[in-house]
């Protein structure tokens, strides 16, 4: 009996939350459970959407277990900061850290800006306001590579340690048990309506809609004294029954998940954690809940939750998976499974056992040296170049610098009087040359302006932008913008408006606005704001063609091909001609049957070809820089090789209608 109570003192016990014996078996099962649904969702998103609940039930089961620590009289508040601090930190950081050399290996440089960023706020542990202040939601970061999105339920969760013995605090000073129930039932709405009622940004991260979640365990953990240790056989049939109607209502979530909500799904969960907490003893004599396969998952859970995100991204990465969504390959999905659970195995034995039973001077060093480590890495994250690039031949290196080289992708704006306010750019430059001219568009023409004024050569009397990203102003999507465009031209009355907008919004339409993007609304609209331009006077209104776009990064999947040794797909680095035609030819139509006597257009998708009757391809053929950096947008070699004959004409034209 001693050697059993010491083996589970060593492998379920070590962060100190068990307390008595009869909680273990239930609570670890439980924890294995919460991870395989994590794992599920991350690997699989598209077919088990739900899986995040999984999180979810880690929130209710440390309610429980923090509430359990502090009702102990054994536990003062330091002892119960010192515990949390040795459990989370060491091993949070250590992650962190091998992660940032596995990227200094395996990343391009240029792709780990998302990851210098996510760093930053990951160091103090605040990553979950990250996306509060960027004002992008958790499921915006999952369909993205970020390798540390998953810490935000890391940081929430010690967040909540640090108010937890608050919060305990006033439970305490509750004359009767019915007065701390009602306490932590109205902290539990409060909480609960924040969530349900907050921004999107605020919804899913933020400490304040996660506390009732907590706090439905430390309810769990209140009732569970008075109705928890029942050991009739009343109390065990109705477990029964409960487990059979959890189990039967769980199949119909993941395999119908549209028919539930997310918040519903969320807090149906939240209750099956919040009865498994309450009924832990009658639970232990569950059979699946107790296995021993769910348990061993339940002492890794920790490990595996902290480095299985970053493994399947990196598997992704290498395998080109983000540039589409289809799901990893059987091969890649068992060999995603064998490296998380050994290198979880591997953080499990050398680094969590080891922290957790550091003294505190032991912690306070080795948290010390690794935010050290971590500072001193950030520089290498920053500028140094994956190491595998150093193996490859000079040639090939010489390819993969030019492509990354942000001359070479995108000319920055060189004027002074610019102005970047609510979300759009507005630039002025004043010369000693003649004519004025007013750039109008979109994402495009702030790209365009650059090499515009490069073209020009100081020979114009004032040349103006008005740019907003996705926000074409023919079409009007953006209306305040596109009244700002109009408003522009009348006061500034130019003698030439340049409109480079291409057809990014309407190849790849967006919310709020895709479902009026159809024809008749782009030729009606067209014509509208183009007649509204025309009273300015203009004498040249011209009009950049849209070129062939796709939702790939060209010279990315270039980079990591060469990387890789891999032969690259066809479809990353050429395209048929009619599939291109396919996609501009409405707009060319369009634009060129507007009602516009001194319109010229530039034929930009013309230019690009490089005389390939049969293909468009996206990188030059002399030095394999890509033509489109991003797939969207074209690079300064693009402008400078296959359109400044295109440009110079219209240029030319401007003078002489001046």
């Amino acid at each position: 009996m001693r050697f059993l109570i010491y083996i589970l003192h060593r492998h379920l016990a070590l962060d100190g939350i068990i307390i008595c014996l009869q909680y273990s078996f239930c609570l670890q099962g439980l924890r294995g459970i919460s991870i395989c649904l994590v794992l599920i969702f991350h690997l699989f998103p598209k077919e088990f959407p739900r899986g995040f609940v999984g999180v979810d039930m880690f929130f209710v089961l440390s309610g429980f277990l923090m509430t359990k620590i502090l009702s102990s009289d054994k536990s003062s508040t330091f002892e119960f900061y010192l515990k949390r601090v040795k459990r989370i930190v060491p091993i949070y950081y250590v992650t962190l850290i091998f992660l940032i050399i596995s990227a200094v290996i395996f990343l391009l440089k240029d792709e780990r800006t998302e990851l210098i960023y996510n760093t930053i706020w990951a160091i103090p542990m605040l990553l979950n306001f990250q996306s509060i202040f960027e004002h992008t939601s958790y499921w915006d970061q999952i369909s993205s590579i970020r390798y540390l999105t998953h810490f935000w339920s890391i940081c929430v969760e010690f967040q909540y340690y640090l108010i937890a013995p608050l919060i305990h605090f006033g439970a305490n000073h509750m004359k009767t048990s019915q007065e701390k129930r009602c306490y932590y039932l109205i902290l539990i709405i409060l909480s609960l309506v924040f969530q349900l009622t907050a921004i999107q940004e605020l919804r899913y991260d933020c400490i304040l809609s996660r506390i009732w979640q907590f706090l439905i365990g430390s309810l769990a953990y209140d009732l569970s004294k008075d109705y928890g240790s029942q050991k009739n056989n009343e109390n065990h049939l109705k477990t029964k029954l409960v487990s059979i109607a959890m189990l039967n209502l769980s199949i119909l979530i993941f395999y119908n998940p549209e028919l539930f909500g997310e918040d519903l799904v969320r807090f149906i969960f939240t209750i099956f954690a919040f009865y498994i907490c309450l009924n832990c003893e009658s639970f232990n004599n569950n059979p699946i809940l107790t296995s021993n396969p769910l348990i061993h998952l339940g002492n890794l859970s920790f490990s595996i939750y902290l480095v299985h995100w970053p493994i399947i991204n990196l598997l992704k990465y290498i395998q080109f998976k983000d540039f589409d969504e289809t799901n990893l390959s059987y091969l890649e999905f068992m060999t995603c499974l064998t490296l998380i659970y050994l290198v979880s195995t591997i953080f499990y034995h050398c680094f969590e056992v080891k922290f957790i039973r550091m003294d505190i001077q032991e912690t306070k060093k080795t948290i010390g040296v690794l935010i050290i480590t971590l500072i001193t890495l950030l520089p290498v994250l920053a500028f140094k170049q994956s190491l595998i690039v150093h193996t490859l031949p000079s040639d090939i290196q010489k390819q993969i610098y030019l492509n990354f080289d942000r001359e070479h992708q995108f000319k920055q704006l060189e004027v002074k009087n610019c102005d970047f306010s609510n979300d759009q750019i507005y630039c002025a430059q004043n010369s000693s040359g003649i004519g004025k001219l007013l750039v109008i568009g979109n994402s495009l023409s702030h790209r365009a302006f650059p090499l515009i004024q490069e073209f020009l050569n100081g020979n114009f009397s004032e040349i103006r932008l008005r740019a907003r990203d996705g926000s074409a102003p023919l079409y009007d999507l953006y209306p305040p913008f596109t009244e700002s465009c109009i408003q522009e031209a009348y006061d500034f009355k130019p003698d030439m408006i340049w409109v480079v907008q291409g057809a990014n919004e309407v190849t790849f339409p967006r919310e709020p606005y895709k479902s009026k993007l159809n024809k008749e609304y782009l030729d009606r609209t067209s014509q509208k704001i183009l007649n509204l331009l025309q009273l300015a006077n203009p004498k040249v209104v011209a009009i950049d063609l849209p070129f062939f776009i796709k939702d790939h990064r060209h010279l990315t999947f270039f980079g990591r091909s060469k990387l890789y040794r891999r032969e690259s797909e066809e479809k990353f680095e050429r395209v048929p001609i009619n599939e291109v035609m396919t996609q501009i030819t409405p707009t060319i139509e369009r634009l060129r049957n507007l009602k516009c006597k001194n319109c010229i257009f530039n034929d930009i998708q013309g230019n690009l070809l490089q005389n390939n009757t049969k293909y468009f391809e996206f990188f030059d053929r002399e030095n394999m820089v890509a033509l489109s950096y991003d797939g969207a947008h074209l690079s300064n070699l693009a402008y400078r090789k296959y359109l400044r004959n295109e440009y110079m004409k219209t240029i030319e034209y401007f003078y002489q209608s001046i």
